[in-house]
């Protein structure tokens, strides 16, 4: 089995399910569509929580830093540090209302933005559940082999 494949294809499977539900929203609510700057930041974010799941179940960030804490706390809530875009997505959340926004851990030079619908947790979650899967499945070919 090919792992990275299975996941490439979670993670694109992923983006399209959250992207076609917020297109959704917008086209029933007769709101203006997304335009290629706002698509390009939701599919970045998407894709960012996406990959930080991947690395909690690599093993990654098993440190006791504040940044390693860090970014297993945000897998728990589905937020990612944003950086300096961080004005991009209060833009994009004035239109969509998807994301809270906090500045607390480490200012607004990376702001960490979370996950505010649930709709989208609920997308998130079966991510999570999957990606959890495609790990242990790959375990378990480990120890019959």
């Amino acid at each position: 089995m090919n792992k990275q494949k299975n996941y490439q294809d979670i993670q694109r499977k992923y983006i399209k399910l959250c992207l076609g539900d917020i297109v959704v929203n917008l086209h029933n609510e007769n709101a203006k569509p997304l335009n290629k700057t706002e698509i390009k930041c939701l599919v970045s974010f998407f894709w960012s929580i996406c990959r930080n799941k991947k690395w909690a179940l690599e093993g990654m960030w098993m440190s006791g830093s504040n940044y390693a804490i860090n970014r297993k706390t945000n897998i728990a809530f589905m937020a990612d540090y944003v950086g300096n875009k961080w004005s991009t997505y209060c833009k994009l959340n004035e239109k969509l209302n998807i994301f809270y926004i906090d500045s607390y851990d480490y200012g607004t030079q990376d702001a960490c933005v979370t996950l505010g619908n649930t709709a989208l947790e609920n997308i998130t979650k079966d991510m999570y559940k999957e990606l959890e899967d495609l790990y242990a499945s790959e375990d378990s070919d480990k120890v019959c082999a």
